[in-house]
Parts: C-alpha cells; sequence; structure tokens
C-alpha cells in the first residue's frame, strides 16, 4: 500500500464581536445584577487580576464576564463581600478585577474597581424614519414582492441592490416585515427585510448601539446575538440620546434572532466610554496544525525544510531527511503498516510464525486493494507487537521521528472491501480493537491511528475507542471532507466526519484531516473553503490537523486559508454538530477573534449548507464579506482575502461561506 493512501471504508458499500465600547464615567445609569449566589467559582486561593470592559452578566449566578486583553472571555464572580469601587456593574463598564483563582478558569472577586477614564462625546446617531409595513408575500418579481398588509391591503415593496435581507430573501407564503422608504399612495422602497413564520411577537431587547444604519441601528445584544438590526418609524418613541456604545433598551415586534422594528427605546447609560477595547495583539500560532509529506520517499524534493517550516507543523518523510526536517522545526514522522503487510515487508518474515490473521482452518487471511493481495496481520498477537517494537527502534537507532503513522487500524468490518477467504476466526470487533490498543502500547514512538474513515453508515467510527490509549496522539480520516470522486462531502457522511473531529477532541486527541482530493489546487477553490470551513465549524486549534492534497506546483501542500486561525467561539464546543444548525438549515459557528497569519482581522463567521439540491439562507446578516482564495499553496503564490464580496443570500447546495465584517 502507498504511504498513507488508503480506501474510504464505509459499510454501505458507496461509498459578536461584541463590541465592548467600556463603561461611562461614574455617572452613568447602572443595570442591577442578578443577586443569586451560587458557589461556581474556582475553588483556587492563589491570587489574581484581570482587567476589561463587562461583556456581559453571568446567568444563574452573582457576577459578570469581561473581554480581557490577553485571555479573551472571562467570568468573574462576586459575592455580598465583593468591593465596588465606582459605579456598579454595567454592560460595557471598564473594570479591574482583584481576587482569587486565575485568569485561565475564572476569578471570584474581592475588589471591582471602575477603570476612571474621560468619556468623549460622541455624535449622535441619525434618527431615520421608516415605513414600517408587514403582511405575508402573495408575489415576486424580479425587483418587487407583494404583500398582504392589514391596513393597506396588498402593496407592492421595491427593492435594490442595499435592500437587507434577514432570514433570508422573501418567499410566497413567508412572513415579511418591511422597513422602508418612500409612501403609501407613491410606493415603498424597502431598506429591510425580514422574513420569519408568522407575525412577529413584541419582544424587549437590551445591549450596546453598535453603530447606525440605514433603517436605524444595530444593537450588540450578546456574542450570539450581535448586529442585531433595530428599525425606527415615525412614531418610535426615544428615551435619550441614540449614540454609538451607548446602553440601550429597545421594545418592539421582531425577534434578536432576525430584527426589531421599535415601538420605544429607553438610552440607560448615555455616556459611552470614548476609547475603542484594544485590538487583540498578533497571536504566535500562524497557522492551524497542518501536516505534509516532505522529503524522500513519497515528498516534495523541490522545497527545503527550512522553506516549509513556517507552514508545516507535521511532516511525514523518510530516515534519509528525518533529521534536518527535524532541525528546522518540523514534526517528524515514518509511515509503517502493522495491520497489513506483504512479502517484501519486514513485518512479513520478523512476525511470521504467529503474527498472521488466520481462519479457524489455519488459511492466512488476505484483502485485495489497490491491486495488491496484502496479509492481514493480528494486532492482538505478541510476536506482531514484538515485531514492530523492534522495527521502531531499528529506525529510530538511524533517524529521529516524533510519532509514526500507523496504518489499517480499527475493527475489519467497518471495512468495505471483502477479504479471502473469510475474516479471521471468531472474530469480533471488541477483541479487535483490544488487540489494536495492545499494538499501539507496543509502538516504540507515539502513533497516530490512520483508519478513522471506516465508518458504521452515519455513525463515527469504532475506532475511537482505541485512540483513548496512551501511546496514541490522535487519529487520522481519510478523504475527509473531500476527495477526488466527492469534492464536497455531504449528507451522513459530511455528519459522520463533523460528529468524529468532536468525539476524537472530547478524548484530547488530536484530529488529523486527510483531504484527499488529488486535483489541481488553483481549479478547485470552492472545495477547498468548503472543506476548510467543515474543518473550523468544530475544531480545536490545539488539537486538529490539516492535511491537504490539494495538487501544488512545488508539491508543498499547505494553502492560505490554513493561515486562517479562529478563536473564542460565541457557542462552546457542542457534543454533535446537530446543535450548530442555524435558522433556515445551515451548520454555522460565529467565532469572536480570527486572525490571519498571527494578525488580528476581526470576528469571523463559517456557515456550511451539507445537502445537495438544496438551498438555505445564510445564517450571519451581521457579517458583510467573505473569504477568497487563488492561486494555489503558499509557496506557489496563493493568495487570501478576507474583503471579499457580501455573502450570499442562499448558500448554495453542497457549498460554504467563511465571512467577515
Amino acid at each position: 500500500m502507498g504511504m498513507g493512501e488508503r480506501k474510504l471504508a464505509c459499510i454501505i458499500g458507496l461509498c459578536a464581536l461584541l463590541v465592548a465600547c467600556g463603561g461611562g464615567g461614574g455617572g452613568g445609569t447602572s443595570i442591577t445584577p442578578p443577586t443569586q449566589h451560587v458557589a461556581a467559582a474556582s475553588t483556587s486561593s492563589a491570587s489574581a487580576t484581570a482587567s476589561g470592559p463587562i461583556a456581559s452578566f453571568l446567568s444563574g449566578v452573582s457576577g459578570f464576564r469581561i473581554q480581557t486583553q490577553y485571555h479573551g472571555l472571562l467570568d468573574i464572580y462576586t459575592s455580598s463581600s465583593t468591593t465596588y469601587v465606582g459605579a456598579a456593574p454595567y454592560i460595557g463598564e471598564e473594570v479591574d478585577v482583584v481576587g482569587t483563582g486565575s485568569v485561565e478558569t475564572n476569578i471570584q472577586a474581592t475588589t471591582v474597581t471602575q477603570i476612571d477614564v474621560t468619556a468623549g462625546t460622541p455624535a449622535p446617531l441619525p434618527t431615520p424614519e421608516m415605513l414600517s409595513l408587514s403582511g405575508p408575500v402573495d408575489l415576486i418579481d424580479p425587483t418587487e414582492f407583494e404583500i398582504d398588509t392589514s391596513n393597506y391591503g396588498h402593496m407592492w415593496i421595491q427593492t435594490n441592490s442595499s435592500t437587507l435581507y434577514v432570514g433570508g430573501a422573501p418567499t410566497t407564503g413567508d412572513y415579511e416585515t418591511i422597513g422602508g422608504t418612500g409612501s403609501i399612495s407613491g410606493g415603498v422602497t424597502a431598506l429591510i427585510a425580514s422574513q420569519s413564520s408568522s407575525a412577529p411577537a413584541t419582544t424587549t431587547a437590551s445591549g450596546t448601539i453598535a453603530g447606525a444604519a440605514p433603517y436605524g441601528f444595530t444593537l450588540d445584544v450578546n456574542a450570539t446575538y450581535s448586529a442585531v438590526p433595530i428599525v425606527l418609524t415615525a412614531s418610535t418613541v426615544i428615551a435619550g440620546t441614540l449614540e454609538a456604545g451607548a446602553l440601550a433598551s429597545v421594545t418592539g415586534a421582531g425577534s434578536t434572532a432576525t430584527s426589531i422594528t421599535a415601538v420605544q427605546i429607553v438610552v440607560t447609560d448615555p455616556t459611552p466610554q470614548a476609547s475603542p477595547t484594544p485590538t487583540p495583539t498578533p497571536i504566535a500560532q500562524t497557522h492551524v496544525l497542518t501536516a505534509g509529506y516532505l522529503g524522500a520517499p513519497d515528498g516534495t524534493l523541490t522545497v527545503t525544510a527550512a522553506q516549509a517550516a513556517p507552514y508545516l507543523t507535521w511532516a511525514q518523510t523518510g530516515v534519509g531527511d528525518a533529521d534536518a526536517v527535524q532541525a528546522a522545526g518540523i514534526e517528524t514522522q515514518i509511515y509503517e503498516d502493522p495491520n497489513r503487510t506483504v512479502p517484501d515487508n519486514t513485518l512479513y518474515t520478523t512476525a511470521a510464525d504467529g503474527g498472521f490473521a488466520q481462519t479457524c482452518s489455519g488459511t492466512d487471511v488476505t484483502d485485495f486493494t489497490d491491486n495488491v493481495t496484502e496479509y492481514v496481520m493480528n494486532p492482538g498477537s505478541t510476536v506482531l507487537q514484538n515485531a514492530y517494537a523492534n522495527l521502531l527502534n531499528s529506525i529510530k537507532a538511524t533517524a529521529n521521528f516524533n510519532s509514526v503513522f500507523q496504518d489499517d487500524s480499527g475493527p475489519l468490518s467497518e471495512f468495505s472491501y471483502t477479504f479471502s477467504p473469510s475474516l479471521p476466526c471468531d472474530y469480533t470487533d471488541a477483541e479487535w480493537i483490544a488487540g489494536g490498543e495492545a499494538l499501539d502500547q507496543a509502538a516504540t514512538l507515539p502513533v497516530v491511528a490512520n483508519g478513522l474513515s471506516g465508518l458504521d453508515g452515519e455513525n463515527p467510527s469504532e475506532l475511537i475507542q482505541e485512540l483513548s490509549t496512551s501511546n496514541v496522539l490522535g487519529g487520522n480520516m481519510e478523504e475527509c471532507y473531500t476527495s477526488t470522486s466527492e469534492p464536497e462531502s455531504d449528507g451522513w457522511l459530511w455528519t459522520a466526519t463533523e460528529n468524529t473531529e468532536l468525539q476524537v477532541n472530547a478524548l484530547g486527541k488530536e484530529f488529523w484531516c486527510m483531504e484527499e482530493d488529488y486535483v489541481d489546487a488553483s481549479a478547485n477553490t470552492p472545495a477547498r473553503i468548503y472543506a476548510y470551513a467543515s474543518f473550523l465549524l468544530t475544531y480545536n486549534p490545539s488539537l486538529d490537523v490539516m492535511f491537504s492534497r490539494f495538487t501544488t506546483p512545488s508539491g508543498l501542500q499547505v494553502f492560505p486559508e490554513e493561515e486562517l486561525v479562529v478563536l473564542d467561539p460565541a457557542v462552546s464546543t457542542p457534543a454533535s454538530v446537530s446543535s450548530l444548525v442555524q435558522s433556515g438549515g445551515a451548520y454555522g459557528r460565529v467565532y469572536n477573534e480570527c486572525f490571519v497569519a498571527g494578525k488580528f482581522v476581526g470576528a469571523c463567521a463559517v456557515a456550511i449548507n451539507p445537502t445537495s439540491g438544496a438551498d438555505v439562507p445564510f445564517p450571519f446578516p451581521q457579517f458583510t464579506h467573505t473569504l477568497t482564495v487563488s492561486g494555489y499553496g503558499v509557496l506557489d503564490g496563493g493568495t487570501l482575502s478576507t474583503t471579499g464580496p457580501a455573502p450570499p443570500e442562499y448558500i448554495d447546495g453542497v457549498g460554504a461561506v467563511i465571512a467577515f465584517p
């Protein structure tokens, strides 16, 4: 078998940025924090300090969350003994916290001090007075649609390139709430059109005024609902002055998930801080964890280790190049397959007496893959385990390696090819997994087990059970989100891959995502973005490894998009990808801090439609630009931009968008 080039084994046979505009001066009206007291804070007695603007109050406990410069969002717990210096806590207030705990976990505050800053004098926002109309959609034309209003009957609503669609473009039968210009008699042009299934209920939302918009302004409510559109009409009652950074409470028809047509607005803290939240400093991680082939026998010979080092975390290489690659700062990996062997392989000879899997009649079990007949080895055999350990020790005596890429791991039942003449005698998955764990422990190098692509329908691979072994770094999944035969994986396969990524990370193990799409990288950028967005949706930046196979002129298969590192997700890591389904059907996630080559570029979002033949609405209207990539790899002139065109209203079937403000 080739170096890590394995089959997709499927049993079916087919295969918010919170705009933390800090607090005002001490004279601003404060929001009283919750009074519940729950013993949830860290029990550490170590002293700790932290500073930053208050982003939100904690739910169910007494305390709040601050946005720190170097440690992200940090929970601050308070009690009746906490001393406040300055104004009582309110969202946006800049505070110093002293207490016990850790900036890595949480702090139990003994003192909360308002930072004394001079409030600025921001200009009041303009207050446009929109015509507000609503009703179900009857008819749709390319530049207009008709709604059945309760007060004026059927009316045509004009649209143009400036119209903001919230929840997707109008569709017949849905309910649209319009904020627009014009007149009832002369016609209305929509500046904003919010889609819902029925007439919106009255709601109240509180947050920070982010900035002006043609229809009114946007309100940052929390990390999940940032930049909520607030529509101002001629009848909106406004108490106070609308200023960017001020705290406001808005009551009207709609929801924080769509938009709110304001009936009443009360500005609760009219003195926003003049200084904006500091921009996060550059981070040391300039790309996600990456892997590739480098040097003989299967990697590029035209790229030196020094050239690859800024972009490559792991290199699968041979004994002749390993030391030079490792010296350049790249982790090295050797390929071995103790689970299958052929007559010219060392293990075929050294494990001959008891290392082969056999039928009950004593016949060696083989499989036929890639036009090669391979002998199936018995991972539970101590003969094989000892021979494997000896083989790795002989390699280590020749060159330095950090891990072994261990091919064909996992239970045999999850592979679709035929074993001859049958499965091994009295075969069970449980026994095979136990044998695999023993083989992993016998390895004298840390193991990356290849075999996560063996899937039992939409269920994640049973190989995950084997990954809990202490000597296993993680598992590799071939055809991860993309392959030559299926450039954008969809349906159950996509879901199973996402859930496998989540379950591997839940064990604290590395998930290696091998994109086996052996096609020209420059000509297949949609597949690259789809696969990368899918990878980011559930990834852990310290555990997940991108192992791309799109082809490049230089042979180094690392791409500009892999320099996008996303941190501080607005929604914590779920147990299942189903928790990330957004309204309308797309899967999506917002990250509050996103970096390209280590430099901060703002918040960002990933949105994926893994369903073929059905378009779904883009779920994050607060983002107005998209990621675009062109060309080949990072050493071939490939480029990335975070200021591409606006996101589409709808994501095509098996399509993806990575979006920025």
